[in-house]
């Protein structure tokens, strides 16, 4: 009666599904030595691809070995698919650094962090021209031949109506809409021509002066490091705190979802026996129900109707050149066999 969802845990582990996330979680909660407070540290994520673990509807085990030299295993149907050391791979680290920055000390105000400073001896080029235009018009353009000067491109709809509803003291006065000059489509163009820009070859934009090495540069500032009043140092983070109960965190959207035969040892060698004598047997039940070769193939046909004329002409191809083959021949009669 005082186990909920608010009990604190030691250990959580076990697979998760977010979308299209997969993970399969070891986390444990260590505890301060010096102030006693507790910390979530996370294990490395597996570097093994987990989408099929749940998406091939097949039951697997789930194993998570614990040593006292602090290393640990996680294993997927006796595969092992993650390991390290509760002291070098988890997250946050168990143990804070030695050392610290040290959050009162400023960058001094001269401090100076350019690698490169603008050339102060550099001096803008007399024939440099920072107001000529990055495009000109090309003056060997020529108009095209044929070109309507005076026809617009677009014309009033002659065919358009004022319709019947339209005030012009509350709408405006009502003008048609525009459409394209139908005079335009034979000709190359229309309006008012004007030459094609092109890159203007004395186009230099704005000047700026070369870069050099700064000769004041100091490096990029980072604080002085001070001793870490909140250091510790715990070696053995593997004697966790003791837990009295196993408690299951289920969110789920998918049916037939079934956990059981959950187990807490110290000897592997029986977790591995528990799991022979139970995960084995649905795990060779799961093979003998898995459908053959062809039911297979029928069941890809049914999702991809264009695998039957793969399957056709895998199959009846090589049997059309065998009888082609066969009755094209000539029989010599000292070869000819009857049954």
């Amino acid at each position: 009666d005082q186990f909920h969802d608010k009990t604190p845990y030691t250990i959580m582990f076990g697979p998760d599904k977010c979308g299209e996330d997969y993970k399969l979680h070891f986390i444990f909660r260590h505890k301060n030595p010096k102030t006693g407070e507790y910390e979530e540290k996370h294990a490395k994520r597996p570097d093994t691809d987990l989408k099929s673990y749940f998406s091939d509807k097949k039951t697997h085990l789930y194993t998570l070995v614990l040593n006292p030299d602090n290393s640990f295993e996680v294993l997927i149907d006796q595969t092992v698919v993650n390991s390290g050391n509760l002291l070098n791979d988890v997250n946050p680290p168990v143990n804070p650094p030695n050392e610290i920055e040290d959050p009162d000390d400023q960058k001094p105000e001269d401090w100076d962090e350019r690698p490169k400073i603008p050339d102060p001896d550099a001096v803008k080029p007399v024939d440099w021209d920072e107001d000529a235009p990055a495009k000109i018009p090309d003056e060997n353009a020529v108009r095209p031949e044929g070109w309507l000067d005076d026809e617009p491109e677009y014309i009033p709809d002659p065919d358009a109506e004022k319709p019947e509803d339209w005030d012009e003291d509350m709408d405006g006065e009502w003008e048609a809409p525009q459409v394209a000059n139908p005079k335009c489509e034979a000709a190359p163009g229309c309006g008012v021509w004007q030459r094609p820009t092109i890159d203007n070859p004395n186009y230099k934009g704005k000047w700026k002066a070369p870069m050099i090495d700064n000769p004041s540069y100091q490096g990029i500032w980072k604080p002085r490091k001070i001793t870490n009043p909140d250091y510790f140092e715990d070696l053995e983070p593997f004697k966790m705190t003791p837990f009295f109960a196993i408690g299951l965190e289920l969110w789920s959207m998918t049916s037939d979802i079934f956990f059981d035969n959950f187990i807490v040892c110290s000897d592997r060698a029986v977790a591995d026996e528990w799991g022979n004598a139970g995960w084995g047997l649905k795990k060779a039940a799961d093979g003998a129900a898995e459908p053959s070769v062809v039911g297979q193939m029928m069941a890809a046909a049914e999702e991809r109707p264009w695998l039957w004329a793969v399957y056709i002409l895998t199959v009846a191809l090589p049997v059309f050149l065998v009888i082609l083959f066969c009755c094209s021949g000539k029989v010599s009669t000292a070869s000819v066999f009857q049954y």
